[in-house]
């Protein structure tokens, strides 16, 4: 209950006490000993704040203590209109996004305006034209509470300047807001500006490539609309099926390469976007990819046995190609034979066929032969030489092959004839 005006009541210090701590100048519990100090004073009895927020001619001025007749009208319950608070929005779709805020005590209405040039993403609007929802210029509200509001469905539009035009929202788009609350003729202030974001899209053509028997290469395409600059994607990767609760990454392009993996292990991964808002979209359905099995040779490496050479070549040198069976290859296949003492020693291997001659290599610096990406089941042939024969001891060294990580050791022998 309002204080009444200067003129049609004489006021006591009791009544204004009463107005304050039981909203009732006219009745109230009877006191002794109130003052114009402890009415101003916020702590005092009755332990209430003046309410600064109602215009100035209808409150006392902020400074304690008061004058008797700066209550005159005031009533401690009725605040000035506020703006709407709290703005919060939530992506609800790739078109949508939802507008959430609480609503101003004594408000009745609430309207939406565009919050700069260009609010709708960037590309659209004018500046504090309203954004009409469900065909209406305002939402009802009833000053309690909180409202969520849907944009960008087909029944909302706004003011470019000139006329109304259908709001209509795309994958990881936004729009530029701010409010103001309504009731009796009276607007209030304008709220704080938000940018509400639609749901960013989910990544297509989910992929596994490069696979072999310790890594693989996982691969998406961009969503439509794009994503956030920084780190746009999150991907699971990991042996649960429950993807999610396999490691997660944070990724800036569309692929990541992995290394280190076991052989004949199942792989599980998915992957989502994340828009500008800074949220994350849906994610995508659960791939899976097995590595291959470990890289194996088989069939023969066993040790080799130099023979030697008659006449004055001065050669020791293996009579035969050894050969071995190459299975689970991934990339390139190396052998390597450094010269353990004084001597040259001559290497050569071949996919398929015993080497000749010709294809004997001496590098300096430990004989690296190379097949380029042999196939599984692939038998490689190998021959090597020694110069000069009188040099060689029996077990001196030996050779290495190696391939996608994996390595055998194969122990060369000396020389068996003169």
């Amino acid at each position: 209950m309002a204080v009444p005006d200067a003129g049609t009541a004489n006021l006591s210090l009791l009544a204004i006490y009463n107005e304050l701590a039981e909203n009732n100048y006219a009745d109230g519990t009877a006191r002794t000993n109130v003052s114009l100090t402890n009415l101003s004073t916020s702590g005092d009895p009755p332990n209430e704040d003046i309410n600064t927020v109602n215009d100035a001619a209808d409150r006392p001025d902020g400074s304690a203590p008061h004058a008797m007749s700066e209550f005159y009208s005031y009533d401690h319950d009725a605040f000035g209109l506020q703006a709407p608070e709290d703005l919060e929005f939530n992506p609800t779709s790739t078109t949508t996004t939802t507008l959430t805020f609480g609503e101003p005590a004594n408000s009745s209405r609430v309207y939406i305006y565009q919050y700069g040039a260009n609010a709708i993403n960037g590309a659209a609007g004018a500046a504090d034209n309203l954004i009409q929802n469900n065909g209406s210029d305002y939402v009802t509200v009833n000053g309690s509470g909180t409202t969520d509001v849907v944009l960008g469905d087909s029944n909302d539009k706004y003011g470019n300047g000139s006329a109304y035009v259908t709001l209509s929202l795309g994958a990881n788009d936004y729009v530029n807001l701010y409010l103001k609350a309504y009731h009796g003729g009276a607007y209030s202030g304008a709220s704080d500006s938000i940018t509400c974001w639609t749901k960013v899209g989910t990544p297509t053509n989910l992929a596994a490539s490069s696979v072999n028997s310790s890594g693989m290469t996982i691969s998406w395409d961009e969503p439509s609309g794009g994503v956030h600059g920084t780190n746009g994607y999150r991907l699971y990767f990991g042996t649960n099926s429950n993807v999610t609760t396999n490691t997660p990454y944070n990724q800036g392009g569309t692929s990541k390469s992995f290394t280190g993996l076991s052989a004949s292990t199942t792989y599980y991964f998915a992957v989502k976007a994340k828009g500008g808002s800074g949220y994350h979209g849906d994610i995508t359905s659960t791939g899976n990819q097995a590595t291959a099995a470990a890289t194996t040779f088989s069939s023969v490496i066993a040790d080799f046995t130099l023979t030697g050479t008659a006449g004055t070549s001065g050669y020791i040198y293996s009579t035969y190609g050894e050969s071995f069976i190459i299975n689970n290859p991934s990339g390139d296949l190396t052998v390597t034979m450094p010269d353990p003492r004084a001597g040259t020693m001559q290497i050569a291997m071949k996919n398929g066929s015993v080497p000749a001659t010709s294809d004997y290599v001496n590098d300096g610096a430990g004989n690296l032969i190379t097949i380029s990406s042999p196939s599984d089941g692939d038998e490689i042939y190998v021959r090597w030489r020694f110069i000069p024969h009188t040099t060689v001891a029996s077990g001196a060294w030996t050779a290495t092959f190696t391939c996608n990580g994996v390595s055998d050791v194969v122990a060369v022998g000396g020389r068996t004839t003169t």
